[in-house]
């Protein structure tokens, strides 16, 4: 399975909820847990090479792993995915980008050249769900998922279709004050 989205988007919680629902993620923990994501990140650093070498992504089988939009298009082909693609306002990801960017003492971000980048990127791996027959995926709405815990977890529940998740201790996952960057 894979947990897909913009950088800032949500899917670190993600991955948490279905880490906590009883999903194994595939990380390698070399991104540590920070100020701007408490709980940690649950990403693998070989998920950034994908275009250069894609050929490891079978072994992810049965493990939830993050890729962002970008990268979603180097999946391999031939291979069953269910895709969870977070979505969030832009403007929040991009508040909370620029946050993380002037923290590491990086200059400001320019919003109007990113947005429509950004919402070339989401379209483009949407696309690529599309295209793939054996693909499946569901949109999840950072929002929604913050709003109703329990009704996103037990969405995510009928999505991935008998992994007995644990819903209760998916929704325990959510922590709403962590909700900081909101328009």
């Amino acid at each position: 399975m894979v947990v897909s989205g913009l950088p800032r988007s949500g899917t670190s919680l993600l991955m948490q909820m279905l880490q906590a629902g009883g999903i194994q993620p595939m990380t390698d923990e070399k991104r540590l847990a920070d100020i701007h994501n408490p709980k940690g990140y649950l990403e693998l650093e070989r998920v950034k090479y994908l275009a250069a070498d894609n050929t490891w992504v079978g072994s992810a089988k049965g493990k939830a792993i993050k890729v962002i939009v970008p990268l979603v298009p180097f999946l391999p082909t031939g291979i069953p995915y269910k895709i969870l693609f977070m979505q969030r306002d832009l403007s929040e990801i991009l508040k909370s980008q620029e946050r993380m960017l002037e923290d590491q003492g990086i200059g400001a971000l320019n919003a109007e050249e990113l947005v429509p980048a950004l919402e070339k990127m989401v379209s483009t791996a949407i696309s690529f769900a599309k295209r793939h027959p054996q693909t499946q995926y569901e949109i999840v709405q950072h929002r929604d998922l913050i709003a109703s815990p329990m009704e996103s977890s037990q969405r995510l529940q009928e999505f991935l279709e008998n992994l007995n998740l644990d819903v209760n201790s998916m929704v325990s996952a959510v922590d709403a004050s962590l909700y900081r960057n909101r328009f």
